[in-house]
């Protein structure tokens, strides 16, 4: 695996760190994390990645980490070493996350309001998956949307083996929705209904923790949701 070893800006406010993260096999799937600076220059940290010390540096350069977020239950895979860099931050995750993460502190659920953040970033609750229990969140400010496994943005790959897995998994070419996630779903009409409250928001950017960043619109991220939305679903929106 590849570390990070800078922060790139994107906004004023936002930045992204890449990690190039090997699957089994030898798969290269990358991943993001994203840090945003709050109006009281904390920062506010999603989907944490290897942090070496030169990236710690920028980030205490850029505020106080304050706040680590746990998007779904699969990206809590360095948010323990995310936490011990900074012990005082807040941690939010899933209500099942302590299931699969028993070393961690508890975490608290975002989506209630309760978080002094809220006002700045939106916590849009993927209901119906509790498999995966993703929570995306909308930075108003920027019209920003992050996703963790809800949305891919992948070209069609490179070399054969990223072909073949992108080809399986059906999210080559563009915003698109893996298969797998058909796997998560159990209450589609919660899964719709969450779905749709997304897409209501102002969005111009999709900011995903896999593939490429990119402007976009409500439109567009509904013309990819083929599993989380039918055909008429997605026609709403055209």
């Amino acid at each position: 695996m590849n570390a990070p070893t800078s922060l790139r800006a994107l906004t004023d406010r936002i930045w992204v760190a890449e990690h190039g993260q090997v699957l089994g096999g030898g798969l290269n799937f990358p991943t993001r994390m994203t840090v945003i600076q709050l109006r009281d220059h904390s920062l506010w940290i999603h989907s944490a990645v290897p942090i070496p010390d030169s990236l710690a540096r920028e980030l205490d350069e850029l505020g106080d980490v304050q706040h680590i977020v746990v998007p779904n239950l699969f990206h809590h895979l360095y948010v323990s070493e995310t936490l011990s860099r900074w012990p005082t931050a807040s941690l939010y995750g899933p209500e099942t996350l302590a299931q699969k993460r028993s070393d961690l502190p508890p975490a608290m659920l975002a989506g209630q309001g309760a978080a002094s953040w809220e006002d700045e970033i939106e916590a849009l609750p993927v209901r119906g998956a509790p498999r995966i229990s993703e929570t995306a969140f909308f930075h108003k400010n920027s019209g920003t949307l992050l996703v963790t496994d809800l949305l891919f943005n992948f070209d069609s790959g490179r070399g054969l083996q990223q072909k073949l897995a992108l080809w399986l998994f059906g999210t080559g070419g563009g915003i698109r929705q893996s298969r797998v996630w058909l796997l998560f779903v159990r209450n589609r009409a919660e899964h719709v209904a969450s779905c749709r409250k997304i897409l209501a928001k102002p969005i111009q950017r999709l900011l995903p923790c896999h593939g490429a960043i990119c402007e976009t619109t409500a439109r567009d991220l509904a013309a990819g949701m083929r599993v989380s939305l039918s055909a008429r679903e997605r026609a709403t929106y055209a």
